[in-house]
């Protein structure tokens, strides 16, 4: 069983490049869990950085789940930000640590 000191293992691969989209997916572990994740990059002309984020891990444990899900998806949104600032292709892969959020309690 994982406790609040453990962290986040994000691993995320891209599987899919289209002139409109992109897909990471990978991992979210937890100590000895994994849940699977999948990230898009999706063209969005009327945002102001041109382009939208979905991230989707419906097995992250409950009342943590949204949390996971944004920082998987802040982290690949900066990482092709960064590569298309400088004109580079789109990372191939995205691996980050980050600390276990706080579990947000269940409202009643």
């Amino acid at each position: 069983m994982s406790s609040d000191s453990d962290g986040v293992r994000y691993e995320l691969l891209l599987t899919e490049q289209h002139a409109t989209r992109l897909v990471y997916e990978g991992t979210l572990s937890i100590g000895e869990q994994q849940h699977p994740v999948r990230v898009e990059v999706l063209a969005a002309p009327e945002s102001a950085a041109g382009w939208r984020v979905q991230t989707h891990c419906p097995s992250a444990p409950e009342g943590r789940r949204a949390a996971l899900e944004t920082t998987a998806g802040i982290m690949v949104r900066s990482a092709v930000r960064r590569a298309r600032n400088h004109g580079l292709a789109p990372p191939r892969r995205v691996r980050r640590w980050r600390p276990l959020p706080r579990a947000r309690p269940r409202r009643p």
